[in-house]
């Protein structure tokens, strides 16, 4: 019986890191509000918001949200995830 409630432990801790390491509430919410105020749909913010995270780490992205871009090499790097986000999220 003990060995049902450990491996329900590691199960739910490793959901944890998954949903932690791919949506961090203190960045995607924020991102997902400026997608839907520059017009895109909640199916697509959703989407855009997931693919962004996946492929930039929360301190690329908080620094996209406080509009501190501010190398050319990031700038780059950012339209890039960006386009593809948005062709893959279409």
């Amino acid at each position: 019986m003990s060995r049902i409630f450990l491996f329900l432990a590691a199960f739910a801790l490793l959901g944890f890191f998954i949903m932690r390491s791919f949506s961090d509430p203190t960045t995607m919410q924020p991102f997902v509000e400026g997608c839907l105020s520059g017009g895109g749909s909640p199916q697509q913010c959703e989407c855009l918001g997931a693919y962004v995270h996946k492929h930039l780490d929360d301190k690329e992205v908080v620094a996209i949200l406080e509009n501190r871009v501010v190398s050319q090499t990031f700038q780059d790097k950012i339209a890039e995830v960006v386009k593809s986000g948005t062709a893959h999220c279409r």
